[in-house]
């Protein structure tokens, strides 16, 4: 009987397509790099590339045409790039062999024009998000002319909001001057420009024109009417707009001017010479929300996330752009986390403990996590987080690095460390400097010059310090000073201002205390100022418009019922002018406050949440301090 053929199928049809698939790959990249069996040459100026028709194909769909319509290269196998650079030829050849794309910022938009060329628009599209993820002020307007001429609306539309971002800094460079009137105008008529006035974009109007002032100056009323006057300060209409030849010899803007003047007067507006209302708007830019103001983190809605609040002196207003834990529910609040700012406004988050870790347990486990808060995107986002896990730690931001100092792995009880990591956010690493001279936790410090001044804290055995160091960036080592402080202490407020040291409040590891003293820098002597107005430890301490703010603490206060002492956290504002001396409380309750971790930033209250509640003003003649002496 005559056998039957049979198929038997495999229980996974896909075996070995992967294997096949990197088998293939390897094999087409060894022919690469041999230079073997390849059928075509490109000639790129003086340089000659081998490659395989078939791969080119594959790859490009310029290359497909070519080989499939008969061209004369298709016949002989030679072909000449003329609008293509070697390097960036050699590139894409890599990435159709090896699947790896090597761009950096010196090739990138060569590369984008050699891919463009090809129709590879794969690798169109990852330039374009390599280059937007590398916009910064230096590179904002020439990538955008870039994006334009190539068209590519995604990248046109990430360098504009770059450029309304650090539109006041590039019309001072005279970036701005670069772009031609039209796409001048779209970025003037943007309600997203970063400027904290609209003088800012008046001049850069004025400094745009006057670049190229005989073939721009036909331009100044389709410019002008793109500023938005009612928003001018009236000294600057008069002392600027209104003394401008440009400006009032110019009919159209005249009128403008004229109109702008009597709205703010009689809140009408004019018929200009050619029977249309000069219209403007009087809606407020962006950057016009930006307020600086003390700004909070601590813990949030769930275990890895982080609030952020904010509370402006100025106004009494309270502001969070991530919601804060409430207050009867300590399930996610963290204690003992450290907060630094950085020269470009980012915040940085590290270290800390969460409360039911070390309230509910003898030695509970610090936290290892580093955040960084981006203002523009008001998002908090993950970085490297610390070699060692710390709280109640020294973190200090100098020299465009970050240090974080001493504190404790385990709290309360638990060793004290005595190492130091140094941390640069360009590359987004730690690595270990000099440790300090004595391992410390609940200590503070300052930055002066290129050191960083610390100063009091506990050590292994619970014993609170007096002892003044400090570390020297440049050479990373570490000198006591040997004036210390005169009263030892722990979890104190510390900053520096006018050249003097503030250190204020803490413990003396029994009670609270309220003192103050004072380091002049330039005598090396301490002195004691005028005392906090009450005993308190764990203070928030900042310097905010050249003076001292202290929001919250913890004190202790007897019991009325059961007349036993009880430890309570407040959250009101303190003000210390070292002009006159004198302590003055601004406010009963910061809404949002943290005592743990603040400084002063600038964030957009257009983006934050507002709160209902206004902190009311506290400045009273009652809670007026007796001048320090």
């Amino acid at each position: 009987m005559a056998s039957v053929a049979q198929t038997r199928m495999l229980p996974n049809n896909n075996f070995g397509i992967h294997e096949q698939h990197r088998f293939l790959l390897g094999s087409l990249q060894q022919l690469y790099m041999e230079e073997q069996l390849c059928d075509v040459i490109i000639n790129v100026e003086s340089h000659r590339l081998h490659a395989h028709r078939v791969v080119l194909a594959a790859s490009s769909k310029y290359f497909r045409a070519m080989f499939m319509s008969g061209l004369s290269e298709d016949v002989t196998g030679q072909v000449t790039m003329h609008e293509i650079d070697p390097m960036s030829m050699k590139t894409l050849l890599d990435y159709m062999y090896m699947a790896k794309l090597d761009i950096n910022n010196d090739n990138v938009q060569s590369v984008f024009v050699a891919a463009s060329l090809l129709e590879m628009l794969a690798v169109c599209e990852v330039c374009a998000q390599y280059m937007a993820l590398e916009l910064n002020v230096y590179n904002a307007v020439e990538v955008f002319l870039f994006a334009s001429l190539h068209s590519n609306i995604h990248l046109m539309q990430a360098s504009q909001r770059a450029i309304n971002h650090h539109f006041t800094a590039l019309s001072l460079a005279g970036q701005l001057n670069l772009l031609d009137a039209d796409q001048f105008t779209d970025v003037l008529r943007d309600d997203e420009l970063n400027v904290r006035t609209e003088e800012e974009v008046f001049d850069a109007v004025m400094s745009w024109i006057e670049w190229d002032l005989e073939k721009r100056s036909s331009l100044t009323a389709q410019l002008l009417s793109q500023v938005r006057l009612s928003l001018l300060q009236d000294a600057f209409m008069e002392s600027r707009v209104m003394t401008s030849e440009l400006v009032m010899t110019d009919t159209f803007c005249k009128a403008m001017v004229i109109n702008d003047r009597t709205y703010k007067l009689l809140g009408t507006e004019i018929e200009n010479g050619s029977g249309h209302s000069c219209k403007f708007s009087s809606k407020l830019r962006l950057g016009m929300y930006n307020a600086e103001m003390l700004v909070f983190v601590g813990g949030s809605q769930d275990r890895h996330s982080r609030a952020l609040t904010g509370f402006d002196p100025a106004t009494c207003k309270n502001y969070y752009a991530i919601q804060p834990h409430v207050n009867f529910d300590y399930k996610y609040r963290i204690d003992l986390h450290r907060i630094v700012i950085t020269s470009d406004n980012r915040i940085y988050l590290a270290g800390g403990i969460y409360y039911e870790e070390h309230h509910l347990e003898d030695s509970g486990a610090a936290i290892g996590e580093v955040k960084m808060f981006n203002p523009d995107l008001m998002v908090w986002e993950d970085r490297c987080p610390l070699l060692q896990a710390r709280c109640g730690h020294v973190l200090i931001y100098a020299q465009q690095c970050i240090y974080a100092m001493g504190g404790k792995p385990r709290f309360p009880q638990g060793q004290c460390l005595s190492s130091v990591e140094m941390y640069d956010p360009k590359v987004d690493q730690w690595r270990f400097m000099s440790s300090m001279p004595t391992c410390l936790a609940l200590h503070n410090g300052v930055v002066h010059d290129n050191s960083v001044l610390v100063a009091g804290g506990q050590d292994e055995e619970g014993i609170v310090s007096n002892r003044f160091f400090q570390y020297h960036i440049e050479t990373d080592h570490w000198t006591e000073i040997q004036r210390s402080l005169q009263t030892a202490r722990a979890e104190f407020g510390m900053v520096l201002l006018n050249d003097k040291v503030f250190v204020i409040g803490g413990t003396d590891g029994t009670t609270r205390i309220n003192t103050m003293e004072v380091y002049d820098l330039l005598t090396g002597h301490w002195s004691y100022g005028a005392d906090f107005p009450e005993e308190r430890k764990s203070m928030a301490t900042v310097v905010f418009d050249g003076c001292i703010y202290v929001c919250g603490g913890s004190r202790t206060i007897i019991s009325r019922q059961s007349r036993q002492n009880r430890v309570v956290e407040n959250k009101d504002l303190w003000k210390y002018d070292p002009g006159t001396g004198f302590w003055t409380r601004q406010t009963k309750l910061v809404q949002y406050a943290n005592i743990h971790a603040c400084v002063v930033g600038d964030l957009n209250t257009r983006k934050m949440h507002e709160s209902d509640y206004i902190s009311k003003s506290d400045v009273k003649p009652e809670v007026v301090l007796e001048k320090w002496a």
